[in-house]
C-alpha cells in the first residue's frame, strides 16, 4: 500500500480539489502525494489503493463500488479503521537488516527514501567523476524517469 511515490510528480494542470479515480490512473504514473497535497476530495473504486492514501492525507473520500479498501457509504471512521487493520496486520522487515521492523520505523525509512527521490529529481548532470565511480554515482543519484548526465568538466 502505497502508491508509487517514486513515479515523477503531476503536472501542476493535473492538480485540483476533486481526484476521480473512477475510471482507472488514465495516464502514466505519478506520485500520488503530488495530487493528494493539493486536493479535498477523492472519488475511487473500492480496491484503489489511494483510499489509504487519501484519508492517511485527511481527504474526503467517496467510495463508488465495494472493495477491500472500501465500501459505498462508508463514512471516514470505518475507511480508517479498516485502513488501520490493513496497515498492522502485515510483518514488517528492515530492508537492511532483514530483522523485525514496526510501523513507525518503516514509515519513517519509506518517507527518508521519498525525500532522497524528490531531491535527487532536480539533479540532472554531474562532473568530475572518476571513471570508476560514475557506476555508483549514477545509483546514488538515481531518479525515476531520467538519467543522471556525467561529463568530464563542468560546462563553460
Amino acid at each position: 500500500m502505497g502508491g508509487a511515490f517514486w513515479a515523477p510528480p503531476a503536472p501542476v494542470a493535473g492538480r485540483g480539489p476533486v481526484i476521480d479515480r473512477t475510471a482507472g490512473s488514465g495516464g502514466p504514473e505519478v506520485d500520488p502525494w503530488s495530487l493528494l497535497d493539493h486536493a479535498q476530495t477523492l472519488i475511487a473504486q473500492g480496491d484503489d489503493e489511494w483510499i489509504a492514501l487519501a484519508r492517511i492525507a485527511g481527504l474526503d473520500v467517496e467510495v463508488v463500488s465495494p472493495g477491500r479498501h472500501g465500501l459505498p457509504g462508508e463514512d471516514a471512521a470505518v475507511l480508517d479503521a479498516r485502513i488501520a487493520a490493513q496497515l498492522m496486520a502485515p510483518a514488517y522487515r528492515d530492508p537492511f537488516t532483514g530483522s523485525p521492523a514496526d510501523i513507525l520505523s518503516t514509515i519513517a525509512l519509506l518517507a527518508d527514501w521519498r525525500r532522497t527521490l524528490a531531491g535527487n529529481r532536480g539533479i540532472v548532470a554531474a562532473s568530475g567523476m572518476a571513471w570508476w565511480k560514475r557506476r555508483e554515482i549514477r545509483r546514488f543519484l538515481w531518479a525515476p524517469g531520467q538519467r543522471l548526465a556525467l561529463t568530464r568538466r563542468p560546462a563553460a
